[in-house]
């Protein structure tokens, strides 16, 4: 029952207000739309007459004791809520809190308690579960939204939200619970993420511990249980459950400690949904997946980091790589403009730092060397952007071992294979050799996973019409092969530089190599562009390629 009836009116510090009619209600409050009927004082943000969001918190009539309870309980709640939004004034991407006051709830027998309320920017527009079934619904009858079907359309909303996340994190505040019904697309296609009333400031939320358990699906696991620290990462958990939910107009799937396990689950469920979202672009389920991963030290750091992701992932790298550099160049320069009216010499110092970094690695390919170097992530996610460059008639040739796909290196079902399927797809032929030992087999606790995830993809290559049968590949196309070899042998050709793979673009070759610790983990990946040696590794890969069997023998 709602606690506030039509026509009621009520006075804020700013304005008066009159109730127009409920819009929902919800574990902490009601939501009321209203309108502004009288101001008190002069304001750039209310007007007369204006249509307004009016948030009041729920409290039913119970005892004094309960109530004053449930009282400092929603106190809590709507100060957090006002002093996020304070650091979010003049975010578009956030609905503005606009006024504020109190009312008294009569909770009987002569009692009555102060109740807190907000006013908020009303949105014009329509909640983002609202919005997708109007703008993609299934057809046929059916008005239930299936999922985006097409990738583009899918990326660029993805980005949108991703984007609009983005600026409320730079503003220091993290929302808290991110769902479809807390997303808004105005009429202009924005979009604003509304209803803070959970937001924690990030350089706070590391010291904080939440006392609540939430428990719907689009709350990261760490949120789920009680006492447990948590922060930006809860948010970019939740941002994955609505990008899954765009693929497939689904909630997400229950958390799974298992990376690999709970990736081939989202796999599944996107492929069964929604198959042509799922093999169009396959990157959808590595953007997703590594948002909802279990831990928080495992998913995308950040929501730059899954921008990062679904840049690399889309169509829009296509169009990034035919338009001139001079314009990467442009908008560079304007970006350090910017930044230098800030007038912040430690900011300043920090890009001039950047830059001198870049430059000397552009002196480095000017004499044909780059290294790729950092921690894991650094690698798996260079190496799996600067792979998407190949377009159609390009090549990617590579002689391999089982631990490259190791866990700790490039993973096996990762970012890196998925980035090869998708290469594959757009017309680029890849041509894989696993060297396998004896030791690989008795030893290698990955390698019957890593045979499988190849196999896998070759599976769904075919599926859409992309040859992976022969290693004679006039077009696009995948193939993997195997050749046994002894571990003595393997050793040798490790050291003469036979562990490589080359990249072959418009007739120019790049040799790519990496670099590994005694125990196994890659920490450099070498990019090489020595005419002599890429011409003498193309021969030897030909004559190696001639020896081999398709992975699909393996184990026969």
């Amino acid at each position: 029952m709602y606690q506030l009836r039509l026509g009621d009116q009520f006075h804020g510090q700013a304005a008066r207000y009159k109730i127009l009619e409920p819009m929902g209600a919800g574990a902490y409050g009601q939501t009321y739309k209203g309108e502004v009927i009288e101001l008190y004082r002069k304001s750039h943000e209310l007007t007369r007459g204006q249509m307004v969001v009016i948030k009041i918190p729920t409290l039913d009539k119970r005892s004094v004791v309960a109530a004053l309870s449930r009282l400092t309980e929603i106190f809590e709640t709507h100060a957090k809520e006002s002093l996020s939004m304070q650091r979010l004034r003049g975010v578009p991407c956030a609905a503005q809190v606009l006024d504020h006051g109190a009312l008294l709830f009569d909770l009987g027998s002569g009692v009555s308690l102060p109740v807190l309320f907000i006013v908020q920017e009303l949105i014009d527009g329509d909640r983002l579960d609202l919005y997708m079934e109007k703008m993609f619904p299934s057809g046929e009858g059916d008005p239930m939204f299936r999922g985006i079907v097409e990738s583009a359309c899918f990326f660029d909303l993805a980005r949108k939200i991703t984007g609009s996340l983005l600026q409320i994190h730079q503003r220091e505040v993290i929302h808290g619970d991110i769902w479809p019904k807390n997303l808004m697309v105005n009429s202009k296609g924005k979009i604003v993420f509304i209803d803070f009333g959970q937001a924690w400031f990030r350089d706070l939320a590391y010291d904080m511990v939440g006392n609540k358990v939430f428990t719907h699906p689009y709350c990261a696991p760490e949120r789920r249980m009680p006492n447990q620290k948590w922060h930006i990462s809860a948010d970019i958990y939740s941002l994955g459950g609505v990008l899954f939910y765009l693929a497939t107009g689904k909630n997400p799937p229950q958390p799974m400690k298992d990376i690999d396990a709970h990736k081939n689950k989202i796999a599944s469920a996107v492929k069964h949904f929604n198959p042509k979202l799922y093999h169009e672009n396959f990157g959808v389920v590595d953007v997703i997946s590594r948002c909802l991963r279990y831990s928080e030290h495992g998913r995308t750091p950040h929501a730059q980091g899954v921008l990062h992701d679904l840049d690399t992932f889309s169509s829009m790298c296509e169009a990034n790589q035919t338009r001139p550099l001079a314009q990467d160049i442009d908008e560079l320069a304007k970006a350090l403009m910017e930044l230098e009216q800030m007038r912040h010499p430690l900011f300043s110092d920090l890009v001039r730092r950047m830059m001198q970094l870049l430059c000397r690695q552009i002196e480095d390919m000017r004499q044909g060397v780059f290294d790729l170097t950092g921690s894991h992530e650094d690698i798996a996610n260079g190496l799996s952007q600067y792979l998407s460059v190949l377009q159609a008639g390009d090549h990617y040739l590579t002689v391999t071992l089982p631990s490259f796909w190791h866990p700790d290196n490039l993973g096996i079902n990762g970012r890196f294979l998925s980035m090869n399927k998708l290469i594959a797809q757009r017309g680029a032929v890849v041509r894989r050799i696993f060297l396998i030992t004896p030791e690989d087999e008795h030893n290698d606790a990955h390698l019957k996973k890593i045979i499988e995830a190849h196999r896998k993809v070759m599976s769904e290559l075919n599926e859409v019409n992309v040859q992976t049968d022969e290693w004679k590949l006039a077009a696009g196309g995948f193939y993997t092969g195997f050749k046994k070899v002894r571990q003595s042998e393997r050793d040798f050709l490790i050291r003469e530089g036979k562990h490589f793979g080359l990249w072959i673009k418009q007739g120019h070759k790049m040799m790519i190599s990496p670099v590994y610790t005694e125990n196994g983990k890659i920490v450099t990946i070498r990019f090489r562009t020595s005419p002599d040696s890429a011409d003498n590794l193309e021969d030897y890969f030909a004559k190696l390629l001639q020896q081999t069997k398709r992975l699909t023998q393996y184990g026969q």
